[in-house]
């Protein structure tokens, strides 16, 4: 029934993706998009894009994992993980909620002098709000994002993003009614998604499984 009135997701993907570009963000570079319906109702659709010559945020991370070779210095990670702050930061203030914000709808790319940029995936549910809307979807996405651990990000990378994602509200300390909301929600989807109920601190929750040891 939906589809009678809405779009298939293939041309949501391909006018979301428009929309993003236009305001700045690195999206996949859909060349075709259309869908097939009978009376209506949608019967299939597709979407074509360019590549990307980059890897999931997991994948990147694990292939360079700072402790084990030179690729990507503790210095580079840090500032990567500022400016992705800042990028979703941007992000929320224009209005934009991304449908599924996990860390492998980001890819990590490097240009030919180096320098990392991210591009949103999996943007079919992405959805653009007014700016003076009051909404608080926004939070959907920290959560999303923050529930996995990552190889080489520690609790204080975590709070390094938060810093700098929350600093143009609080700018001189953190924003800890937000910070505490945030630790509730990702330890209540651990438990429902990963089955981890056990009363830990948040740090060793979070750590990756081969730092454990």
């Amino acid at each position: 029934m939906k589809d009678w009135f809405r779009a298939s997701k293939a041309v949501r993907f391909l006018k979301q993706g428009i929309a993003l570009s236009g305001a700045g963000f690195l999206v996949p570079s859909a060349i075709a998009a259309g869908e097939k319906r009978r009376l209506g109702i949608l019967k299939t659709a597709f979407v074509l894009t360019l590549g990307i010559n980059g890897a999931p945020l997991p994948i990147f991370l694990k292939e360079n994992d700072c402790r084990r070779n030179a690729a990507l210095s503790v210095v580079e990670k840090r500032a990567a993980l500022q400016a992705l702050a800042r990028q979703i930061r941007r992000f929320h203030d224009l209005g934009f909620v991304h449908g599924d914000l996990v860390p492998s709808n980001i890819f990590i790319c490097r240009d030919p002098a180096m320098n990392l940029h991210f591009v949103f995936m999996d943007n079919d549910r992405t959805r653009q709000y007014p700016k003076w809307l009051p909404q608080s979807l926004w939070k959907r996405n920290l959560v999303q994002l923050n529930r996995f651990p990552l190889s080489s990000i520690s609790l204080q990378d975590r709070i390094r993003f938060f810093r700098e994602y929350s600093a143009t509200e609080r700018p001189a300390e953190l924003n800890r009614p937000l910070l505490h909301w945030l630790e509730k929600k990702t330890r209540e989807r651990r438990r429902e998604c990963d089955s981890i109920d056990a009363p830990i601190s948040f740090r060793r929750l979070m750590r990756w499984p081969s730092e454990s040891n």
